[in-house]
C-alpha cells in the first residue's frame, strides 16, 4: 500500500503568507512621558545579519581612520546595541551609519534610560538569536577592534616621536 502525500507548488502568495508571522511587532511605551515605540517580537535572521554586518563595517571604518582617539574605540562598544535598535524598532535612528552621529543618539538613548527600557521588552529566545549569531563573528571583530587598538597606539607613538623632535 503507498501512501501519498499532497504537495504544493511554493507560490509567490504562499511565501508572502509563510513570510508574515516574521513581521509581528507590539507597541511599548518608554520613559514618563509615555513615548510610543514599535517593537519585533520575531528577529527575522536577515535583520539579525544586518545589525552584525553594520557593526563590522563601522569597526572597518573607525580601522581606516587616522584620528581614533581612546575615547572613540571606548564609545563604539555601545554601538551594537543601538544598530539592534535600529533594525528592531521606529525609534528615531540614523539609517546612515556616520559612527559619530550614531554615538550620539547612543549616549542619548542610554543617558535617558530608553536604550535599557526597549532591550527589556524584547522576547528573550529572539535576544538569544541575535547573540548566537553576534558569537559567530566575535571573532572577526576581536581582531578588527585589536587592529584598531594597535594602530592607535601606533599614532600615539608617532604624535610623541614628533614632539619630542
Amino acid at each position: 500500500m503507498s501512501t501519498t502525500t499532497k504537495t504544493k507548488k511554493l507560490t509567490a502568495t504562499a511565501l508572502n503568507t509563510l513570510d508574515a508571522k516574521n513581521n509581528k511587532r507590539k507597541k511599548i511605551y518608554v520613559t514618563e512621558q509615555h513615548y510610543e515605540v514599535q517593537i519585533h517580537t520575531f528577529f527575522r535572521k536577515s535583520l539579525i545579519d544586518n545589525v552584525n554586518t553594520n557593526y563590522l563595517s563601522i569597526i572597518d571604518q573607525l580601522r581606516q581612520k587616522t584620528d581614533v582617539t581612546d575615547q572613540l574605540i571606548k564609545d563604539t562598544v555601545g554601538l551594537y546595541n543601538t544598530l539592534l535598535l535600529k533594525e528592531f524598532t521606529d525609534l528615531p535612528i540614523p539609517k546612515k551609519l556616520d559612527v559619530e552621529k550614531l554615538i550620539k543618539v547612543t549616549n542619548m538613548l542610554l543617558d535617558n534610560g530608553i536604550m535599557e527600557e526597549v532591550l527589556t521588552q524584547f522576547p528573550e529566545q529572539e535576544l538569544k538569536k541575535l547573540e548566537e549569531q553576534f558569537r559567530a563573528l566575535q571573532e572577526r571583530m576581536a581582531a578588527m577592534v585589536s587592529e584598531l587598538a594597535i594602530t592607535r597606539s601606533q599614532q600615539v607613538a608617532h604624535e610623541s616621536a614628533h614632539e619630542s623632535v
